[in-house]
């Protein structure tokens, strides 16, 4: 379970959802869908570095969430007085506001926490494509940044991959450190001059593909930086043992024993019990267990059932490994279609509407969505309509 909160940022007056395992957002273009998107990851990537820094110190500093939230995403200009964030999931609740500044709260399941990938798609990913210098880009926003240093992992570990059902296959030249696209007749052409819908398709593909791979998962975990914090990691799960459960070094109860050579043996020991509780909880946090996905418009420049048919592989991907999670914005009808199926999954569709004084987040009633699946009720022409009571 994940609940956001947000009030008075950029066009969004009030938003108040709880996430499940597949969630989408629609709404009118400029309403706010990316917002709410971009607070969602974010205040999921901020979970993730406080339980593995075990505190929240880097953001309890004066305007530092917002701060890293506004450059991260590029929302200059969103932040208003009143604004508000809050975020709770079942292992951690935080909030900022301008007044109080950051707080939060263990919740009792703290221990539970596994550490996923957490991975923003923006709609700019085609930028890899179009710009054949893209790794020397700077004037862009963090999200695009962090997409492109994803991408330049992925391209060179996933070289030769099929897209979906699409006759082409996406390879990589490491000798050239070029990217190629080879189509069914056999011609090869740069992956600059293929047309606009592969190009927005085969880095999100290639990049879902990498992260969800063992691969993957390997090489951040042997990543010096990975290692470093791991360190870190050990030390502060120690000193939580020792100072909020029991000892984490106790006498060696074969010191001094008859008949026991003491030199072999040390005097102090680690406590049995604190290391099976320092394994259990070091494993949760340091690997990396699952993949959350945030991912804008999956449907850019492609034809109408090619979206479908990615769709469809997106939820295989998601349901292949246990507390992977999507959350989407969308205008297409088509993506829509096949997330309603709600086949495997827990399904949540958030719309947004048009306020007195900006624009508020809703969620879709269960009727509303048997409406759009059983009686073809199309969502982006009766958004007005959605939560109404019959």
């Amino acid at each position: 379970m994940k609940r956001i909160i947000i009030r008075d940022l950029g066009p969004i007056t009030k938003a108040d959802i709880l996430l499940k395992d597949i969630n989408v957002v629609i709404g009118e273009q400029s309403i706010g869908k990316s917002c709410v998107l971009k607070v969602s990851c974010f205040c999921t990537w901020v979970e993730k570095r406080i339980a593995i820094e075990q505190n929240a110190r880097r953001f309890e500093k004066k305007g530092v969430f917002l701060e890293e939230l506004v450059n991260f995403h590029r929302l200059n200009g969103y932040i208003h007085e009143n604004t508000y964030i809050g975020y709770e999931s079942d292992f951690i609740k935080f909030s900022y506001d301008n007044e109080h500044g950051f707080s939060y709260e263990w919740k009792n399941d703290r221990w539970e926490y596994k550490r996923p990938k957490v991975s923003y798609i923006p709609a700019e990913r085609n930028l890899v494509a179009v710009i054949p210098n893209w790794f020397e880009v700077k004037s862009v926003a963090e999200n695009i940044q962090d997409f492109m240093a994803d991408w330049a992992d992925a391209r060179k570990t996933v070289v030769d991959k099929d897209i979906l059902n699409l006759d082409v296959v996406y390879h990589y030249d490491e000798s050239n450190d070029t990217d190629f696209v080879r189509t069914k007749d056999g011609q090869v052409l740069p992956f600059t001059n293929v047309s606009s819908g592969l190009q927005s398709l085969i880095p999100l593909y290639i990049h879902l593909v990498n992260i969800n791979s063992k691969k993957y998962r390997e090489r951040e975990d042997n990543s010096v930086k990975h290692k470093s914090e791991m360190e870190n990691l050990a030390d502060l799960l120690v000193d939580y043992y020792e100072n909020n459960i029991g000892k984490a070094f106790i006498k060696n109860p074969k010191y001094g024993a008859i008949n026991q050579d003491t030199n072999l043996e040390k005097k102090i020991i680690t406590n049995p019990e604190m290391t099976e509780w320092l394994v259990k909880n070091f494993l949760n946090i340091s690997k990396i267990h699952h993949c959350e996905v945030f991912l804008e418009e999956p449907e850019e420049n492609l034809f109408p059932p090619t979206q479908q048919i990615l769709m469809k592989t997106l939820l295989n991907q998601i349901k292949q490994q246990n507390g992977n999670t999507l959350f989407i914005s969308t205008h297409s009808p088509y993506i829509l279609d096949v997330l309603l199926e709600r086949e495997q999954y827990d399904f949540g569709l958030f719309y947004i509407r048009s306020a007195e004084n900006g624009s508020e987040v809703k969620t879709a009633t269960e009727a509303d969505v048997q409406d759009m699946f059983e009686g073809g009720v199309d969502a982006f022409f009766n958004i007005e309509r959605l939560g109404d009571e019959v």
